[in-house]
């Protein structure tokens, strides 16, 4: 029988999390790593694969969520993979700084320490209340980029980017990095256009859970000349576009299975290719392949005779409100039934400041004019200002929650008609 060792990640009890990790690495068994605030689902030690490793959750846009088995094996080669790419860059991983603020309990968080034990790296943990403070996080570690002449690199997702890059103290704290990979979600224009400016060495990135994190990867140089994709995928790995405009990938490090409903499932087919549920283009350059994440084929909308992607919508729209100088800081499309198009798209938008001359930004900021020209079925038909609008700590929509919010803020306005 498997052993299994259970381990709720606490931010406050960072070390004692990576103990457990290093007691279940010796003893070869397995750990399930989740966070504090979730309930631990029984599992069955019976299930589990011989050949030991880490149980953990994907973290899909659209709610749902799986936990994923992975070796050490896969975590091992995944670590390799990504130092052969900073290799390549130019850049020694050996006497490399890793500084990481993302929870163990994902694959983002676990990766940066991972990497560092094979890499023989140096390691240093952040706590993610300190990244909401710049001044603070620059005076905490001035002294330690002042002393290291060694490359120093890190992992953020664009919820923390952005936090950052608006206060002069957090431009210098991101400056003081040789690479930020940065991934979770899609890159605002805004913060790619003030990133390039400040001279940023950001990394966007695509991978996920089940690939035991990074799969393709942008050089710093590349992001900084203007390039918006994802770059060329890491040597151990393959990808294709399916039928339905999906990526596949096919990799060594797979996850080799996900537990669904007490029950082991393959996530790969027959022919050992993972099919995501991004919609993706890859653009062959000097023979080799560029990623481009178009969108979440499980937030496309059906309206008319149109499939609309809103990712695609939403960046358009902060890139159109930033060419005028409008202050939009999120916008999140969202769809709503409609008997003659089946469904119609309505608009949650947060701007960056309250307007003291006006409560009413939407009246203040014609945001109408900016898509009169777009397609029928892409217009938002409502605008909603939400000033809680947020991402969740991976960067990501809870598509789900806005849904609810966006339902009783609409309900609300009918009861006042």
């Amino acid at each position: 029988m498997n052993n299994l060792i259970i381990c709720k990640y606490d931010p406050n009890k960072h070390k004692e999390c990576l103990q457990n990790i290093l007691c279940a690495i010796e003893k070869k068994s397995w750990i399930k790593l989740s966070s504090n605030q979730n309930k631990i689902k029984i599992i069955s030690t019976d299930l589990l694969p011989e050949k030991a490793g880490i149980i953990i959750n994907s973290s899909g846009s659209s709610g749902r969520s799986y936990e994923c088995l992975h070796t050490y094996e896969n975590l091992d080669i995944s670590a390799s993979s990504s130092g052969n790419w900073l290799i390549n860059q130019g850049i020694e991983i050996k006497n490399s700084l890793l500084l990481n603020s993302l929870p163990l309990n994902h694959v983002s968080g676990l990766m940066p320490w991972w990497r560092s034990r094979c890499w023989n790296a140096t390691y240093k943990w952040i706590h993610p209340e300190l990244m909401k403070h710049p001044i603070e996080l620059e005076e905490n570690y001035k002294q330690l980029f002042r002393k290291h002449d060694n490359p120093i690199l890190t992992s953020l997702v664009p919820t923390q980017l952005h936090r950052l890059i608006y206060h002069p103290a957090g431009i210098r704290w991101l400056q003081s990095f040789s690479l930020i990979w940065i991934g979770g979600s899609s890159l605002p224009n805004e913060l790619e256009t003030i990133a390039r400016r400040q001279k940023i060495n950001l990394s966007p990135c695509y991978g996920a859970t089940e690939t035991a994190a990074m799969v393709s990867a942008l050089p710093p140089k590349d992001f900084l000349l203007g390039r918006n994709d994802c770059g060329y995928p890491l040597k151990d790995v393959k990808l294709e576009i399916n039928q339905e405009g999906l990526l596949q990938v096919k990799t060594k490090r797979l996850a080799i299975g996900r537990l669904n409903n007490g029950k082991i499932e393959q996530i790969s087919n027959t022919s050992g290719w993972w099919k995501s549920g991004d919609i993706a283009y890859l653009h062959q350059t000097n023979n080799r392949q560029k990623l481009e994440i178009v969108g979440r084929v499980d937030n496309a909308i059906q309206s008319g005779s149109e499939t609309i992607f809103p990712e695609i919508l939403e960046q358009r729209l902060l890139q159109e409100a930033q060419s005028k100088n409008m202050p939009l800081r999120a916008v999140l499309f969202l769809p709503v039934p409609n008997k003659e198009w089946g469904q119609r798209i309505v608009a949650l938008v947060r701007f960056h400041k309250k307007n003291k001359a006006s409560e009413d930004h939407l009246k203040n900021y014609n945001l109408k004019s900016l898509v009169k020209d777009w397609l029928a079925a892409e217009r938002p038909i409502e605008w909603h200002e939400c000033n809680e609008l947020r991402t969740n700590q991976s960067g990501k929509w809870n598509r789900n929650f806005w849904k609810e919010w966006l339902d009783k803020e609409r309900k609300k306005i009918k009861d006042l008609a």
